[in-house]
């Protein structure tokens, strides 16, 4: 077996490594203890090697702030300061910012919506569809669908783009475009 012989990056003391190890995994301390006295040292707030300022947990983007009154640990979520810019005032604790399109890490000001309280933001998680022909997100209930292929459209859309066929009040269906020129043969 061969080995190769270093010195110990916190207390400078000589060690030796086998060489499948070292290459696999490098080796910079000659001990567990020495590697946890060297993170306890470096790694501590912005200190850490890979802190830019702000960071992702649970799905919400980070931001380090002093001195904001409703941070924890000088930590706030991104998507609350993005809010609090537009506004021009610090957020109450009760009101709540709603991600439009559901990707918590999107905080552009146009995917955000301020909601009053949970109530209210309860009502903005019913399921959302988009629109295949404008790309508009449409609440459950706002939405005209083909009863054929399935695609969606807003209610504006879909005035343009669905007809009703069928012969009497239990046989009709709201078909779009596509599937009425499927049916004719075009």
């Amino acid at each position: 077996m061969k080995v190769k012989k270093l010195y110990c990056k916190e207390c400078n003391k000589r060690f030796s490594v086998d060489l499948s190890t070292y290459k696999r995994r490098g080796a910079k301390f000659c001990s567990l203890k020495c590697y946890g006295k060297f993170l306890s040292k470096t790694n501590v707030g912005n200190k850490v090697y890979n802190w830019k300022g702000r960071y992702i947990s649970n799905g919400y983007v980070y931001i380090k702030v002093l001195n904001h009154p409703n941070s924890v640990r000088n930590r706030v979520t991104e998507h609350r300061l993005v809010m609090e810019q537009r506004l021009g005032r610090y957020l109450k604790t009760f009101e709540i910012v709603h991600h439009i399109n559901g990707n918590t890490i999107d905080n552009r000001i146009e995917n955000l919506l301020l909601c009053k309280n949970t109530a209210q933001h309860q009502k903005n998680h019913i399921p959302i569809k988009r629109c295949c022909v404008c790309g508009q997100y449409i609440k459950e209930c706002e939405y005209i669908d083909c009863d054929k292929c399935g695609q969606v459209f807003c209610e504006e859309c879909g005035e343009d783009s669905l007809s009703e066929q069928g012969n009497g009040i239990d046989d009709i269906q709201i078909v779009c475009r596509n599937c009425m020129t499927e049916k004719a043969g075009v």
